[in-house]
């Protein structure tokens, strides 16, 4: 399976310099985690490359396929391995037809009509990620507005735009451990010994309820993580906090 990895201009992807046809081992081949340098990181689409490299022509960033060689670990949006190959990159007319120009729009993943900006839910934007109409902002509910409004975090507003908490550590923190709301579990082998069909299946999917995942995704964090989050996310508060994920955390 190939891939998709997203650049500079120079093909670097932070700081580190990648040619097209060479392979690259992080030198890590256990505790592989996203997020760190342990990984080199993809994704499954060019979509979700754009979440981390804009596809817009104006930031010359730079897209290529590449191949997964060592470990793969993933989460919902982004994929990472300790071995990867260059395969090729992508360009001109592969590059647009992947971009999916659609519903009259000039700019990318548009779900909304006659948008210019890119990612817009609503229509007539020149901005980026509206659901809103007529803005020329981005990320804009209302209509007609020019600027970008700083997002709520527990309710309150934070005081910081979308992208400057995207450059945060808590942030990516925050996104670093997966939330699994089902995985699949191997029968032990004194359970296969039990049932032919335990045999023959190998194992089942169990499923965890929206709490359950949450638990369980903040169990993943050391007791010095979670006092980091507490302490840095902005108007962190541990009632709506526990409202949202059922989790009783903090004074």
């Amino acid at each position: 399976m190939l891939y998709i990895k997203g650049f500079d201009e120079n093909l670097c992807c932070r700081g580190f310099q990648f040619e097209v046809g060479k392979t690259y081992h992080t030198g890590y081949t256990e505790n592989l985690k996203l997020c760190s340098c342990t990984v080199f990181h993809f994704c499954k689409s060019i979509q979700q490359v754009h979440d981390y490299y804009d596809v817009r022509p104006d930031r010359n960033n730079r897209f290529c396929y590449v191949e997964a060689l060592g470990e793969v670990v993933e989460d919902y949006d982004k994929c990472g391995s300790n071995k990867i190959k260059i395969v090729r990159e992508i360009k001109g007319q592969e590059l647009k037809q992947l971009l999916g120009l659609i519903n009259g729009n000039t700019g990318l993943f548009n779900t909304g009509n006659r948008n210019t900006g890119d990612c817009n839910t609503g229509d007539c934007n020149t901005g980026d990620c509206n659901t809103g109409d007529w803005n020329q902002c981005d990320r804009s509910t209302g209509l007609f507005n020019t600027q970008e409004r700083t997002i709520t975090i527990f309710n309150k507003d934070s005081g910081l735009l979308f992208d400057e908490v995207r450059n945060t550590e808590w942030y990516w923190l925050l996104r670093d451990r997966p939330f699994v709301l089902t995985e699949w579990i191997e029968y032990t082998e004194e359970e296969k010994k039990e049932s032919i069909i335990r045999q023959a299946i190998g194992g089942y999917l169990k499923k965890y309820s929206y709490k359950e995942a949450c638990q369980n995704w903040w169990d993943s964090y050391s007791d010095e993580e979670k006092e980091y989050l507490a302490e840095n996310i902005p108007n962190f508060d541990r009632k709506i906090f526990k409202e949202i994920t059922g989790i009783d955390y903090g004074n």
